[in-house]
């Protein structure tokens, strides 16, 4: 379950951008592709277990989803998959390179100073 890592990460990334102790975040916009690996209801179950610090303990966590998105050099044509190691739906051809679908960024955040 690497989530749990990841929501330490981005926990400790938001200490790092608001270092203020009056700093209260509202809201946290993640955009998380679709082939990154990683599973929406763990990373927010993750997340709930940082609730303690008080920076996010009313923090609201919001996932964008990422269509996967790669580059077909046998027809060369940009495709639209769902999965890693997919065929080309135009040609089906292997060995796609990926363009994008992996990202995990924050967007976005929403603070409010107490």
């Amino acid at each position: 379950m690497h989530e749990f890592s990841i929501a330490s990460n981005i926990v400790e990334i938001l200490k790092e951008k608001f270092p203020s102790p009056s700093a209260r975040i509202q809201k946290i916009n993640l955009e998380v592709g679709k082939l990154s690996c990683l599973v929406p209801e763990s990373l927010l179950f993750c997340f709930d277990v940082f609730r303690r610090e008080p920076l996010i303990e009313k923090a609201t966590l919001e996932i964008a989803h990422t269509d996967g998105k790669a580059f077909c050099k046998n027809c060369n044509c940009d495709v639209v998959i769902t999965e890693l190691y997919s065929l080309c739906p135009k040609c089906g051809a292997f060995g796609l390179e990926i363009e994008r679908g992996e990202e995990l960024k924050i967007l976005s955040v929403e603070v409010d100073y107490v």
